[in-house]
């Protein structure tokens, strides 16, 4: 994949990328093996550690799927940031985490959503149920109006600010094509977000947060501390 950006001849930039791949063969795309049927519920890690690491993860969607900008705003408000209501509710308010945050990965046949927490060991129960709580409450309820304007407004501000030098600018480019199978313009994304609904970030965290879950956990532990959560 070879992207440019700047002031350029779209023309002259073929012939020069034409030029320097002459007589280069083509190579083919690496076999994938299929996702898991049944991912792995529980994982723990014993060490003697003064801090417990958690990571909560369910199964998601594909880089190419429609929700997929439905997706990048619910997760915004829910634990993308320092306004979300993981980051408020779990450390801001109660001083229990270290760090809180949710984060999506989605790849070519699948994808991850996943919830990561640091804390004491001796609180790791009550992260936990705290979490459970602000899931449950996000699958029955959705996000409110004005967590779905920060969120937006936050997304579209961080978009517009990658694009001030021509690195980033060929990066989303080439991003877009290879994930998504299309590079669309600055305004085309920044009306994809702004077009999410309240509707569709409810649709996506129920779509997602109410199948399989998987606990890994590390710290001076084992599994039998959370038997209680598989």
């Amino acid at each position: 994949m070879i992207a440019a950006a700047g002031r350029l001849e779209h023309e002259a930039v073929i012939v020069g990328v034409e030029h320097f791949l002459e007589g280069v063969e083509s190579g083919s795309a690496p076999k994938r093996a299929e996702p898991m049927d049944a991912p792995v519920r529980l994982a723990v890690e014993h060490r003697a550690t003064e801090q417990a690491h958690l990571t909560l993860g369910w199964r998601a969607m594909d880089q190419r799927d429609p929700d997929r900008f439905a997706l990048a705003v619910a997760n915004q408000a829910f634990g993308g940031g320092l306004s979300s209501r993981l980051f408020q509710e779990i450390r801001e308010e109660r001083g229990l985490v270290y760090s809180v945050y949710s984060a999506a990965s989605l790849y070519t046949d699948s994808g991850l959503f996943m919830i990561y927490a640091g804390t004491a060991p001796s609180k790791v129960d009550e992260v936990l149920g705290l979490i459970d709580t602000e899931v449950a409450k996000v699958v029955n309820d959705g996000i409110t109006e004005r967590e779905l304007r920060v969120a937006s407004g936050y997304l579209v501000g961080a978009l517009l600010l990658n694009l001030e030098d021509s690195g980033s600018r060929m990066g989303r480019l080439a991003r877009g094509e290879l994930a998504a199978g299309e590079a669309l313009t600055v305004d085309e994304q920044v009306e994809r977000i702004r077009a999410v609904t309240l509707e569709d970030c409810h649709a996506v965290m129920q779509r997602l947060l109410t199948g399989p879950r998987s606990l890994a956990a590390v710290g001076p532990f084992d599994e039998s501390a959370f038997s209680a959560r598989t």
